[in-house]
């Protein structure tokens, strides 16, 4: 596999280096290029950012998709290694929605962030390294406001001077609300965040108590949605197979996590930034759960995402008592939709953030951005 992966990335720079210089010499078009770095997040992704980018009205922009997972088969997608990257030429502007650290010569390098509001990217100590990756880009395109001001807060207090900064909209939130459809609510799905990013935060060490508390002081079925890199994780392996005969557990490791998120009433979860975007996406209601009091708050305590978490839902900092979280948000359930409506009303290119991009992509590719 490593030698057909290797040969396959280099025909296809090969091909890609013929190809666009083609386009651009022949057809005098520019070219995009999105590329997803990140192996197992590759077709999380995927359905959202070809929605955005295929855009039949601009005839002089082609739009090609790289990526580094070998089994994908989807047309305009092709596989290339991030090492060599820097073998392409003949782009005009590069895309990734994760960091980059190899990058086609001389074209716009573009970031969009990945996360809906202004949680955490990184931990403290990782932040100054990940302003030191982020300073490589021209742009970094995020969601909302909160990140902005986020994001800019981040490269001051490390003293490195940031890309530019723009809010955009979030478009993966925008793709799955004009597919949203109802369906009846029987579910409460748990949502942990990726067991190497914030674990000492996680609830992982517990979640078979937290499920079995749910199954045995609630109505609910339970729906377990792994972080997309966890998914084969020992952990998640063990938890399948303790619960393969309970018919009223289940593991959600679609790509898409549509499905699973409009039939649930509830979400339980840690840190994860999902929280909001299942909550913007449904209206439906968020419960945190969190070690112990203040810990993140002592930390992370001028970020929204944790400022309104009781604004969307009910912080719990003991699993044997999710029944009574449950108990409450379901007796708030009106009050927090509301909440949730007023904040999701907020964001300043709801529903608009594939027009705004490609109307950014057309100024950045004319030079008057």
């Amino acid at each position: 596999m490593f030698i057909y992966s290797n040969l396959l990335s280099l025909l296809n720079l090969i091909f890609l280096n013929l190809f666009f210089l083609y386009k651009k010499i022949v057809l005098k078009k520019k070219v995009v290029v999105f590329y997803h770095p990140k192996q197992r997040q590759t077709r999380e992704n995927i359905f959202f950012i070809k929605d955005c980018f295929d855009n039949k009205e601009h005839q002089k922009i082609d739009y090609i998709f790289l990526h580094q997972d070998i089994f994908l088969n989807e047309k305009n997608h092709f596989f290339v290694k991030e090492r060599t990257i820097n073998f392409l030429f003949f782009v005009n502007i590069f895309f990734s929605n994760y960091i980059c650290d190899k990058f086609p010569k001389n074209c716009v390098k573009i970031y969009i962030h990945h996360n809906l509001y202004d949680d955490p990217w990184v931990d403290k100590n990782k932040e100054k390294d990940t302003c030191i990756r982020l300073k490589k880009y021209n742009y970094i395109f995020v969601a909302t406001k909160e990140a902005l001001s986020v994001v800019s807060k981040m490269f001051e207090k490390n003293l490195i001077l940031s890309p530019k900064i723009m809010e955009v909209g979030y478009l993966k939130l925008d793709y799955l609300i004009n597919k949203l459809k109802k369906m009846k609510k029987e579910s409460i799905i748990i949502a942990p965040t990726g067991m190497k990013t914030f674990s000492k935060y996680s609830f992982l060490k517990n979640i078979d108590k937290l499920i079995i508390n749910i199954l045995d002081k609630t109505k609910y079925n339970v729906i377990i949605r792994p972080h997309p890199r966890d998914r084969q994780n020992k952990l998640y392996i063990n938890l399948r197979k303790k619960f393969k005969n309970e018919n009223k557990v289940s593991f959600d490791l679609s790509p898409n996590y549509l499905n699973t998120y409009q039939k649930a009433k509830i979400m339980i979860t840690d840190i994860s930034g999902t929280a909001y975007t299942f909550s913007f996406l449904t209206l439906s209601p968020v419960i945190f759960y969190e070690k112990h009091k203040s810990t993140l708050t002592n930390k992370f305590g001028n970020l929204s995402f944790l400022q309104n978490r009781e604004k969307i839902g009910k912080i719990n900092y003991n699993i044997n008592h999710i029944d009574k979280s449950i108990f409450y948000v379901e007796k708030h359930i009106q009050e927090i939709k509301q909440n949730i409506s007023i904040l999701r009303k907020k964001i300043k290119f709801l529903k608009k953030s594939k027009s705004t991009i490609n109307y950014l992509v057309i100024k950045i590719l004319k030079g008057n951005h």
